[in-house]
């Protein structure tokens, strides 16, 4: 139901008008399916919505279900903007090197460091 265009722009307004609890049952309703979701010409919007309007925690459980599949969604027109938008508006440090790192190719997606090398 969540990929009708109509019905995800109702939930858009939900999501930007409505109260903490009623955004809590919106994610926890479409959280399974966030990669579906941005792969549907209009329900990407909605998960550009739940990163903007969504707590601290949220961000990041949308942001932890591209690890693994970055390479796949930027390929996807729809998906790609999505997760430009997380890694521009959204993402801290670190996601935003683990996010590259995936994209950058399978080596690096493997051998993931969480130390910061300086030159010190």
């Amino acid at each position: 139901l969540s990929t009708k265009k109509d019905l995800t722009r109702v939930i858009q307004s939900v999501l930007k008008f409505g109260d903490e609890k009623q955004k809590a049952i919106i994610f926890d309703g479409l959280k399974d399916g966030i990669l579906e979701l941005s792969k549907h010409d209009y329900s990407y919007f909605l998960v550009i919505k739940m990163l903007k309007y969504g707590t601290k925690e949220q961000r990041a459980f949308i942001i932890n279900k591209f690890y693994g599949k970055v390479s796949s969604l930027m390929k996807h027109k729809a998906a790609s903007f999505v997760v430009e938008c997380a890694y521009v508006d959204y993402c801290n440090s670190d996601q935003k090197k683990a996010l590259l790192e995936e994209f950058y190719g399978p080596e690096f997606s493997l051998f993931k460091s969480g130390e910061k090398k300086t030159l010190k």
